[in-house]
């Protein structure tokens, strides 16, 4: 009977241990598809599936960008309580993809009147390797 003690034990160790682990208000990937499995899946097949591989929840998956979902689903859903690109300030949306992709000094890249979203979209992308939207450039 002790080892089976020790066994549950050693398991809420555990738990509690990887539950500490996570920044407050992160959820995980997992459960952002629950309701948004058609942009998860967009992601797993993009060259941003890296975010589901990374090991610290807020450079993670969705939460990478969209920031922490718990209020989010705490609020069944309300698109106010996570960031959304669409409807952003320019400056704010370069910030964020800025947080990953660092170096976009080149002469396309460094107008600053233009939003990442001009060219590109994570979710909808007509180009998957530089997920470049159907009108890019036009």
């Amino acid at each position: 009977m002790l080892p089976l003690v020790a066994f549950v034990l050693a398991a809420k160790a555990n738990e509690a241990y990887a539950a500490a682990s996570v920044p407050a208000g992160f959820v995980g990937s997992e459960k952002c598809r629950a309701c948004h499995d058609e942009e998860y899946a967009s992601i797993a097949g993009s060259p941003h599936k890296k975010l589901l591989e990374a090991s610290q929840p807020e450079k993670q998956g969705c939460e990478a960008c969209h920031g922490p979902g718990q209020a989010h689903m705490d609020g069944n859903g309300d698109a106010s309580k996570i960031f959304r690109f669409t409807g952003a300030r320019t400056l704010t949306v370069r910030a964020r993809c800025g947080t990953c992709h660092k170096d976009l000094s080149d002469a396309t890249h460094s107008r600053q009147q233009d939003s990442c979203l001009s060219c590109h979209s994570a979710h909808h992308a007509q180009e998957k390797e530089l997920l470049l939207k159907g009108d890019a450039g036009q």
